[in-house]
């Protein structure tokens, strides 16, 4: 029923109205009439009592009619809408009419005809608007959101995937990521295996790489004066190696993705560097690297006889520039090295093992640079603690007991207290160390200028019983009392 239709009715109940209400106090009241036009109209009716029939009186009655649009399909869009967005107004539009609450009528309409409509659905049009208008507009939000509405559902990878890359972005993890010889022979790794794990909370892993990059030591041609074309002959050149990897089950489909990546024909003499990089399927990607110790260069042959080899080791090259001091006409391939640098340590080491050297009797002066060497940077290379090469303790007794114009005078209290001191020191720092070298179980001491000490040299048994040593050093000085002299082992 049209408006004009029902005009005569509004005026009918206005006058049945004043005439019911006439002396009455009269309160405005309300018709409403729904009608099928999406109009809205208000008639105002009003009624003034005539001069002298009723006086003081007056009443107003106003009609109000509200229509109600047609939605045939109850899905909250008015059916003229539905008609201008080209929807079907007999079908349900459930996404859009949400869209339309939450987003500019332009930016809703990507929304339409979306099947299936669940909180999936609602939940992608609230990611959608929280991102700040220009990038709702922008080239890569737009093609996501198309491929994601192509097939008209909303799935949970999709919305998952729509927020791990544009709204809540989470990065994903790598785990476990570590290695293990493959090949190996005398102490010399020639191939390893390389695992890790990459996950993601949100999205599946979706691509993966692997580099294996040797480290090079430019900074001795620099800081120490290495000859530029002695360095390959000390760090022999290796390629970098890269993988695009598959996972173990052959698909990238899971939150979850194990590798496992062999690597072979290792050339050693130096560190690698391992790194890791995945991406998940939004795009986030993830780098992790760890650096593998100092690999062998040549295999331990040191170790393939039963006959122990030891050289004297000094650990006091940097220290006050003392370079300045050598007096050899050719410098190391090192070049004028720190003796605090665990490479040069390490490489030391692959050298000397390489070629029969078993034992490093490392000189001892007290606690001083070479302690320092010895303490920090020594006993914290690669090869020290993985044990290819043993090392002892030189004692120097040249610059640690007091001097006297025969020698090293074991009568005198004050050596006697340097020596329970020091030893004392040795025991606690070094002695319990698993690559010290020892004899029947005894940690073993070189005494180095043994022949100069004289006086109560029984002093020695009762150092050697206190910290059940093995000592090894020079004959007996000559002045020695013949009757204190006993066989040191």
């Amino acid at each position: 029923m049209r408006f004009r239709e029902l005009l005569p009715i509004i005026l009918l109940v206005a006058g049945f109205a004043a005439g019911f209400l006439s002396g009455l106090v009269l309160k405005p009241s309300t018709l409403t009439a729904a009608v099928t036009e999406a109009e809205v109209r208000t008639v105002t009716v009003s009624f003034t009592e005539a001069e002298g029939e009723i006086s003081l009186w007056a009443t107003t009655v106003t009609a109000t009619i509200t229509t109600t649009p047609l939605d045939s399909d109850s899905d909250g869009i008015p059916d003229l809408d539905e008609n201008r967005y080209g929807t079907d107004p007999d079908r349900p539009n459930y996404l859009l009419a949400y869209a339309l609450k939450r987003l500019p009528e332009s930016e809703a309409l990507r929304f339409r005809n979306v099947e299936n409509f669940d909180e999936n659905s609602k939940v992608l049009v609230d990611l959608y608007a929280k991102l700040p208008q220009d990038k709702r507009c922008s080239e890569q939000v737009s093609d996501l959101i198309n491929q994601i509405l192509l097939d008209n559902v909303i799935s949970e990878p999709e919305k998952s995937l729509f927020d791990d890359r544009f709204v809540n972005s989470t990065l994903p993890e790598i785990s476990d990521l570590a290695w293990i010889p493959a090949r190996e022979n005398l102490d010399k790794i020639y191939d390893i295996n390389v695992t890790f794990i990459a996950e993601d909370d949100k999205t599946p892993i979706a691509y993966a790489e692997l580099r294996f990059i040797p480290v090079e030591y430019y900074y001795m041609v620099e800081k120490y004066g290495m000859r530029p074309e002695d360095y390959p002959k000390v760090f022999p050149p290796d390629k970098e190696r890269f993988f695009i990897l598959t996972p173990i089950d052959g698909e990238f489909d899971s939150l979850e993705e194990r590798f496992s990546v062999p690597i072979k024909d290792i050339v050693g003499g130096r560190e690698y560097k391992i790194v890791a990089l995945v991406k998940d399927l939004a795009g986030n990607e993830r780098t992790v690297e760890v650096k593998m110790p100092y690999m062998r260069q040549f295999e331990n042959i040191a170790e393939k006889d039963d006959v122990t080899i030891s050289v004297l080791y000094l650990l006091w090259w940097g220290k006050d520039d003392n370079w300045k001091d050598y007096r050899g006409g050719i410098f190391p391939l090192l070049g004028k090295y720190s003796s605090k640098d665990t490479i040069v340590i390490n490489k030391h080491i692959d050298w000397a093992t390489g070629h029969g050297i078993d034992l490093f009797l490392v000189q001892w002066s007290g606690i001083d640079y070479q302690d320092e060497a010895f303490k920090s940077h020594f006993l914290n290379a690669d090869l020290v603690k993985r044990g290819d090469i043993k090392f002892a303790v030189l004692y120097e007794t040249i610059w640690r007991l007091k001097n006297s114009y025969l020698g090293w005078n074991l009568s005198d209290p004050e050596n006697i207290r340097i020596l329970d001191d020091d030893f004392y020191y040795l025991s606690k720092t070094y002695f319990n160390h698993p690559s010290y070298f020892k004899i029947d179980y005894k940690p073993v001491v070189y005494i180095y200028e043994g022949k100069g000490v004289f006086g109560n040299i029984s002093q020695i048994r009762v150092l050697k019983d206190k910290h059940n040593l093995f000592l090894i050093s020079d004959h007996a000085h000559p002045l020695a009392d013949p009757e204190t002299i006993f066989p040191i082992d």
